[in-house]
């Protein structure tokens, strides 16, 4: 045996028939805080600065392969030795 039992509620129905709570005033509140806080976080900043240490490693990560590679392709040149 099968029964099926549909019932057609809107969200506030449904809360109101278990007896939830009404949250949308909660969660509009947190909302806008999130929203004030994400707008505060913008101002100010500047992915430049926050990349800065990032490029300037690769930069003399790039040059160091350079130099090498200038060295191995100049003629005459010798290997330096490691002590």
């Amino acid at each position: 045996m099968k029964i099926n039992v549909e019932v057609d509620l809107t969200p506030q129905e449904f809360r109101e028939s278990f007896g939830l709570p009404d949250v949308r005033a909660m969660q509009q509140e947190v909302m806008e805080k999130m929203r004030e806080k994400t707008l505060a976080a913008v101002e100010g900043y500047d992915p430049q600065k926050m990349l800065a240490p990032y490029l300037q490693e690769s930069m003399r990560t790039m040059e160091q392969l350079q130099s090498s590679m200038w060295e191995a392709l100049t003629p005459g040149s010798k290997p330096k030795k490691k002590d």
